[in-house]
């Protein structure tokens, strides 16, 4: 995702779920790879603070995508 289009979209919670489609698409099902991905999604984002805060709030959901996913392809 472009820094142009975040600045462009108003709703956090709309950036925030394109980002977190970001992480998921790069980690895959590779939990290792959650921090590949969020690097990735956070590239454009200069605020020193919105990158703290979105680092660790897309691990933790990425984190848990994950292990959803992996509860429900064991059932």
């Amino acid at each position: 995702m472009n820094p142009e289009k975040l600045k462009q979209v108003q709703d956090p919670s709309v950036v925030e779920k394109e980002l977190l489609d970001v992480v998921l698409g790069v980690a895959g099902d590779d939990g290792n790879m959650i921090r590949e991905g969020v690097i990735k999604a956070l590239r454009g984002i200069d605020d020193k603070a919105r990158r703290t805060y979105l680092w660790n709030e897309l691990t933790r959901r990425a984190t848990e995508k994950l292990r959803q996913a992996r509860r429900k392809a064991a059932v």
